[in-house]
């Protein structure tokens, strides 16, 4: 299993601490979901994969076309994402490409993030907050009543094939925290 890096991407805030909940900025208000991960690491009950979750002033990509090269040409069977869309469901296209410039694209689907229930059958929920929500409004650093989950996508290939860039779809709704290949 290996964790793409995504550290040089990062451009949003989505989970959030009480002590930093006006950093959020997973909606333009400034929304976040509240972060109660122990650790940087977690594991999918739905496909056994494991996933980093960054730590740091930002923790997620908005999707705006980014680049991820892998560190080397990987053969891989399966490649999971942690996301979230933002203003309702949506789903793109994410772009593979081989070492020798083969590209093949494939639908990328995320659920809402404050759902309490997958809009789309393969998203699995991997880590979910149902008390609130965290807002930058003085006196309304709590959004009551709703809450938040990131969803689980992968995508598997009957061949193994020779990983070397992802391209993320040019959709700034979708927010993406991890990626993992196997």
């Amino acid at each position: 299993m290996i964790h793409i890096d995504l550290s040089n991407e990062l451009n949003s805030k989505g989970l959030t601490k009480i002590k930093d909940h006006f950093l959020g900025d997973l909606t333009p208000l400034g929304t976040s979901i509240p972060n109660f991960i122990n650790d940087s690491i977690i594991k999918s009950h739905n496909s056994n994969m494991s996933y980093i979750i960054n730590d740091s002033v930002f923790d997620n990509i908005e999707c705006n076309g980014q680049e991820l090269l892998t560190k080397k040409s990987e053969y891989i069977n399966t490649i999971g994402f942690i996301g979230v869309s933002v203003y309702g469901n949506h789903d793109d296209i994410v772009l593979l490409e081989d070492d020798i410039g083969n590209q093949l694209s494939k639908p990328i689907s995320f659920s809402a993030f404050h759902c309490q229930e997958p809009y789309y059958s393969d998203n699995y929920s991997i880590y979910e907050f149902r008390e609130y929500l965290h807002s930058p409004i003085k006196g309304k650093e709590r959004i009551e009543g709703t809450g938040g989950n990131l969803w689980e996508f992968t995508l598997s290939f009957k061949e193994r094939i020779r990983l070397k860039k992802i391209t993320l779809p040019d959709n700034p709704c979708i927010h993406i925290f991890s990626i993992t290949v196997e």
